[in-house]
């Protein structure tokens, strides 16, 4: 976890992840990434190249995130409903 540290980013990390890089993560830089910046223009290179739209395959990326998270989400809200019937 300690290379996805950088400026204006949102951590979606699971709770126990989070406390494990609470207890012994190693947060040296506040822009480590940016040494991947290079790397990451490079990939974008390579999907013109491969004839891949990158707002595309953000689009999918972001639409499969966001299923994910409602499914997640749901069970959440399931499970706290099983919880909530056991105490009454």
């Amino acid at each position: 976890m300690d290379e996805l540290i950088a400026p204006d980013t949102v951590n979606t990390m699971p709770e126990a992840t989070l406390d494990a890089v609470a207890d012994h993560g190693r947060v040296l830089c506040r822009h480590r990434m940016e040494r991947y910046y290079a790397d990451a223009q490079r990939v974008r290179d390579y999907l013109n190249w491969f004839e891949i739209s990158y707002p595309e395959l953000l689009e999918t990326l972001e639409q499969d995130g966001l299923e994910r998270f409602d499914t997640s989400w749901a069970e959440l809200l399931d499970e706290i409903a099983v919880q909530l019937d056991k105490r009454r």
